[in-house]
Order: C-alpha cells, then sequence, then structure tokens
C-alpha cells in the first residue's frame, strides 16, 4: 500500500514454537533506511514509490541501506556463495561481487559461506581467470584490494564435507584460503542441520594435512596445530568478539562440560548421518525428490 512495503523483508520471525526475538537497534535502523534510500531513488529516477520498490533497483537501494546500517553499528553479514539451487541461481552464487562490497564497507565482516565451492567442479591451484568457484571469490577480493585477513572471512560448511573424501580437493580449497584470503579468515562450518552428525568431518579436519609437494609447489601453508585451532574456532572469535579465555573460565564449569566427563566415563556415540545408505534408499529417495540427488 502506497509503496511502503519493502522488497525485502526485515523482520523478527518464529516457527511458532518460541517468542520471536524482537529486532535490534541497527535493524530497525536499517528499515528507516531502506525506506529513506527508497523515497529518495524513486524521487531520482522519476517514478512512484511502489514502481521503483518492486523493480530490481529497489531490491538493490534496500540492500545497500541494510549494509550502510550494519556497517555503521560495524557488524557481521553472512553470505550464501557457491552451492546454487539449480541452473536459474547459478551466475547469483558466484561470489565475483565479494571483493566489491567489501571495499565499500570496510567496517563490516562479511562471512563468507561455503567460499563459493560449486559441486562437481575440479579445484586445483588459483586460477584467476576461471571465473567461478573459490577461485572467483580470491579474485574478487584480490582485485578489490582486500587484504589478507581483512574483512572477507571464508567459512567452510558444506565445502569440507565434500573436499575431504578427495586429498587433493582439500589441499587445493585449504591451501588457496588460507595463503589468499588469511590463516586469520578461515572459518569451520558443517552444515550438520542438513547431514546429521559432524564427527566424520572434525575427524577429517583434525588428521587432515597439506602434502610437502603442494606447500613448495602452490606455497600452500603446512597445517600447524595453531592453524587447525584457528580454523576450527579460534578464528570466528575476531568478527563475533568473543573473549576466548573467559568463555574457557565459564565452559569448565558448564552443562556441557558435566556432559563430556560422563561420557568419557561411559562413551556411546551414535555419530548418526542422515540421508539413503544403501541402494535401494538412494533411488527411493531420488524418485521422491522429482530426480534431484539433494
Amino acid at each position: 500500500p502506497e509503496g511502503k512495503r519493502l522488497p525485502i523483508k526485515l523482520d523478527s520471525t518464529s516457527n511458532g514454537e518460541f517468542v520471536p526475538v524482537p529486532l535490534d537497534a541497527t535493524n530497525r535502523r536499517a528499515n528507516q533506511l531502506a525506506q529513506k534510500f527508497a523515497s529518495e531513488n524513486a524521487k531520482r529516477r522519476g517514478v512512484d514509490r511502489r514502481a521503483f520498490r518492486v523493480s530490481a533497483c529497489g531490491a538493490a537501494s534496500t540492500l545497500l541501506a541494510f549494509n550502510t546500517a550494519n556497517s555503521a553499528a560495524g557488524k557481521n553479514i553472512c553470505v550464501h556463495t557457491g552451492l546454487p539451487f539449480g541452473r536459474r541461481s547459478y551466475k547469483h552464487s558466484l561470489a565475483s561481487d565479494i571483493g566489491v562490497v567489501a571495499k565499500m564497507f570496510p567496517d563490516v565482516n562479511f562471512l563468507v559461506y561455503h567460499s563459493g565451492f560449486i559441486v562437481g567442479q575440479p579445484e586445483g591451484p588459483y586460477d584467476p581467470n576461471r571465473g567461478e568457484g573459490v577461485d572467483e571469490l580470491i579474485r574478487s577480493v584480490e582485485e578489490n584490494e582486500i587484504p589478507r585477513n581483512g574483512n572477507v572471512y571464508a567459512e567452510i560448511g558444506s565445502t569440507w564435507r565434500y573436499a575431504m573424501r578427495d586429498s587433493d580437493l582439500a589441499a587445493h580449497i585449504i591451501g588457496k584460503l588460507v595463503k589468499h584470503i588469511g590463516e586469520k579468515n578461515v572459518l569451520y562450518g558443517s552444515d550438520c542441520i542438513w547431514y546429521g552428525s559432524p564427527q566424520d568431518q572434525i575427524q577429517a579436519l583434525r588428521t587432515f594435512k597439506i602434502s610437502d609437494e603442494f606447500q613448495e609447489k602452490y606455497g600452500y601453508p603446512k597445517m600447524t596445530p595453531q592453524l587447525r585451532a584457528g580454523i576450527f574456532g579460534l578464528n570466528a572469535a575476531r568478527p563475533y568478539g568473543i573473549d576466548v579465555d573467559e568463555v574457557l573460565k565459564r565452559a569448565r564449569r558448564d552443562v556441557i562440560q558435566h556432559r563430556r566427563a560422563e561420557n568419557r566415563l561411559n562413551p556411546d556415540p551414535h555419530f548418526l548421518t542422515f540421508g539413503p545408505k544403501n541402494r535401494r534408499e538412494f533411488f527411493a529417495n531420488l524418485k521422491a525428490r522429482g530426480g534431484s540427488p539433494v
């Protein structure tokens, strides 16, 4: 009505099982800025507010307002890249614009989910002319002069799950990200909400190594305990403002620590993983999903 509805909704939400958390001051400010930007830009283009907001320019104006508000607050913005949802979303899943927007908003941390990885595409040594995958994230960041360990973070949820089965693929992905994005800016993720227990991913990363040959040939880092610990969690402490010493102090006395102690006395892990477990279940799942395996 009267062009007041934003093309992208920023509001509190709930699945009906809990009371929605109200928007914080930053997000309220973001909505206000989006309304202001829409009015100003509609006037600039000579169209009414409704016509502007239903256009691609209206969506871009809204996102710019959100970024501006979060930049002023020094916030984190999490961005899905790679893992396209079908052909129509392929070009939108590329990480081509990450470096551009990170340069525009140097006070905002951009946490790039999946690091631009695309299932089924090989990842080799960095190729700035490739135009997709992890290489496109790196190209975008470096061409826009974002420094290593800057405001772009490469998250490897789902990416690591696919990569861990192929040692060369894993070495190229982790090696490139650490070399170009920074040893302090690679973040572990499991996406275990989709796959079940992440224990296999955790164990694989604990034992993962980059060969001496790849280190020498491509300039990849050695997987030291410090680098591994950073990827597993310490790197994320910086963008989220977590005091690691304080967390460890509290963790020694919390419920999880007590359960860990009990589990050591009587270990009973299940390591359940979601999805089909044999050929018959796989084809039943394929049929139920209309031919798509995921």
